[in-house]
């Protein structure tokens, strides 16, 4: 079903369609959860159909030249996080027929306020993700006992069928497929898909992958302009609606559907993802040189990552004016972005965006040329920490990051310095990472500050010695703004496949210059070729295993 309109009144067109999704709201939440089990894996399959079409559009669509390593970037952030979600779900529904709630691996610390490592848990995740470990923590108040009996609340709680109505992001290609996703398995929800106009072309395969439930008239997928999705959201048999986006579209849907909305339609639920000003705090003790280096091509793919049009994408790096191998690590982060080429600014309103943020500023180093819709990298080399700098107050959502120095006497106290800088001059609550040095890990001094720090930080990832974003890649971990937080980018988790309720972050911790480099940095030759590997391994298991090895070890 491929429903296409333009602005001219959508609404006429469009009541039939939300009247047949409201029909089936009611078939898919009473669904047997066997049956949503093997449709779940039915749609894993048909992921892995399409995803060499899939990646190939997207590459097409993005001006990404064919066997270069940022096709990484469209295989680890499509086709693979959806597949790797499907097939976390359909366990987690098997799960819950048996037990009443999906499997949950270890927790630690304190029943009273625990947290629960939940990455590693299949054994190919040792193979796929050597050295990684992910765990969730809760908001205060949030007992062992509290978490067990809130766990998977859509299939245990008596609830009305609901619809809802998901504007798909334009950025990520899995980010409107694995919305929907969480809509209709976690949520339980018949839902409508307003795809996004700048990758509207993934609509095909979506529609594939989805086909089973769009039988069912559990899912429609559209297209169309803004007020396609304003007559969606209108609609008075739409009860929640999810956003991937702006803070601005956020505001405006709130007004007029939150718990104070007076917009046609009434009152509706909102959960949202809105990004953020991601920082990286680089604790200043003593880094080995391997250490150093991989850190600045860390650094460098956490900006150039899909040509920085991401929500996580790096924004700010804060070091200490003391750290007396600072100037060496800025020019180790300079040397990696000289070598990645400038991407095409494929999203809407990059270049005035880019200006906007860079006018007006004399250092500012560029690496790349300005040409044919291409925006060269851009780092702002020393941002003022006193002053209310723009690149602060909001997402830029364009490729440029800034360098800030703050004036610490030692790690810890940098530590403190650098968590209250993010939770308070900082827009967004995201994700933030965390740079720190073996060495120092040796301290148990350091290691119970540097936890404090983890605690302290007011977002809903953070990443210990690599990117936080892969917090997404896991699908098992909840991914959004801190639970119980501000709310400044938005409300609610997706992925989430383990269906975890009271969350207030999740934390990704992984090795330090292993032999195998990490797919997403922007100079791993192989990068394409081995993030195909790990969609394989996803789909077939060991059999694709030694493929992944072998590429990986030649990057």
């Amino acid at each position: 079903m491929s429903l296409q309109w333009q602005s001219q009144e959508p609404a006429g067109r469009i009541g039939p369609l939300v009247e047949r999704l409201h029909g089936g709201a009611r078939d898919w939440h009473y669904t047997p959860l066997a049956d949503k089990a093997r449709m779940a894996r039915e749609m894993a399959e048909r992921t892995a159909a399409v995803a060499e079409d899939w990646v190939r559009a997207a590459c097409k669509a993005k001006r990404i030249e064919a066997g270069s390593p940022a096709t990484a970037d469209e295989w680890l952030a499509g086709p693979n996080i959806l597949l790797r979600s499907l097939k976390q779900l359909a366990a987690s529904l098997e799960q819950i027929q048996k037990a009443g709630r999906p499997a949950l691996p270890r927790f630690h610390g304190l029943p009273s306020s625990p947290d629960l490592s939940i990455h590693p848990v299949a054994p190919m995740d040792y193979l796929a993700w050597p050295g990684f470990r992910c765990r969730v923590q809760f908001e205060q108040g949030w007992d062992i006992e509290r978490i067990l009996g809130a766990q998977a609340y859509a299939y245990r709680t008596n609830q009305e069928p609901r619809l809802s109505v998901v504007l798909g992001a334009g950025n990520v290609s899995s980010l409107p497929a694995t919305d929907l996703l969480t809509e209709v398995m976690v949520h339980r929800r018949a839902s409508i898909l307003k795809m996004s106009p700048v990758n509207e072309y993934l609509t095909p395969f979506l529609e594939h992958v989805y086909a089973p439930l769009i039988d069912r008239a559990a899912v429609a997928i559209v297209r169309g302009d803004a007020n396609v999705g304003r007559a969606l959201c209108e609609r008075p048999e739409v009860s929640h609606i999810h956003l991937t986006g702006s803070r601005q579209t956020y505001d405006r849907i709130a007004s007029a559907f939150g718990a104070n909305g007076h917009g046609r339609g009434g009152v509706k639920t909102l959960s949202a993802e809105l990004g953020n000003v991601s920082p990286a705090l680089v604790v200043p003790g003593h880094y080995s040189e391997r250490e150093l280096d991989f850190h600045a091509r860390s650094i460098a793919a956490m900006l150039t990552n899909n040509a920085s049009f991401n929500c996580n994408a790096l924004r700010v790096v804060l070091t200490s004016s003391r750290w007396p191998q600072r100037a060496a690590f800025k020019e180790a982060i300079r040397r990696r972005l000289r070598e990645t080429p400038a991407r095409y600014a494929f999203y809407p309103g990059a270049a005035q965006r880019y200006d906007a943020v860079l006018d007006g500023r004399t250092h500012v180093d560029v690496f790349g040329v300005r040409e044919n819709g291409v925006l060269p990298w851009a780092v702002i080399d020393e941002l003022d920490p006193g002053s209310d700098d723009p690149i602060y107050q909001g997402e830029t959502f364009c490729a440029v990051m800034g360098h800030l120095a703050l004036d610490s006497t030692d790690e810890l106290d940098f530590l403190d310095q650098a968590v209250r800088f993010a939770n308070t001059k900082l827009w967004g609550d995201l994700n933030a990472t965390v740079i720190v040095p073996s060495r120092s890990r040796r301290n148990s001094d350091f290691e119970r500050g540097l936890r404090r720090a983890v605690d302290d930080l007011g977002y809903g990832a953070v990443g210990i010695n690599h990117w936080a974003a892969v917090v997404y890649a896991l699908c098992s971990a909840p991914w959004g703004a801190r639970g119980g937080g501000s709310e400044q980018s938005g409300r609610g988790f997706t992925h989430n496949t383990l269906m975890l309720e009271g969350v207030q972050k999740a934390v990704i911790e992984g090795p330090v210059a292993s032999p195998i480099k990490p797919p997403w940095f922007a100079d791993h030759k192989t990068g394409g070729r081995v993030s195909q590997s790990m969609l394989n391994v996803e789909h077939q298991g060991l059999p694709a295993l030694p493929r992944l090895l072998l590429g990986a070890l030649g990057g």
